[in-house]
């Protein structure tokens, strides 16, 4: 019974250093942090060779303590090449903060150079937001 008990009181100890170790870690790879409230955006395609494109997105965040992040990713589909952005917010779980939200503005340059050729549909949070082709 003893043997159960320090063996349970060990796993216990690990999984709460785990968690706890895990809670104030910047996500990575996945989108692990808080909302994000998406009031516009707008895809800007600038004139020029090749093709330079970047997503304007505007909205507000759950709290001043949460930091907009993004990633995106780009998928050839032959005819098409979609462009998935997704957006999250991530802030220090152990922070005092005010609960109001908070606006930002973030200009999202996507990099291209390695890019495949063809026509992108690019998409934010699910939502299909804008074309254009690359290298224009």
């Amino acid at each position: 019974m003893k043997k159960t008990t320090i063996l349970l009181t060990t796993l216990l100890a690990l999984l709460l250093a785990a968690c706890g170790a895990q809670a104030t870690e910047e996500p990575s790879g996945n989108p692990l942090g808080g909302e994000v409230y998406i009031n516009s955006y707008e895809l800007l395609v600038m004139e020029s060779f090749p093709v330079q494109v970047a997503l304007l997105v505007e909205g507000d965040l759950p709290t001043p303590c949460h930091e907009f992040r993004y990633q995106y990713e780009i998928q050839d589909f032959g005819e098409t090449v979609r462009l998935d952005v997704t957006t999250f917010s991530y802030a220090d779980p152990a922070a005092a903060c005010a609960q109001v939200l908070q606006s930002f503005e973030h200009r999202i340059d996507f990099d291209l150079a390695n890019g495949p050729e063809g026509n992108y549909e690019v998409y934010l949070d699910g939502e299909l937001v804008g074309e254009f082709t690359y290298p224009g």
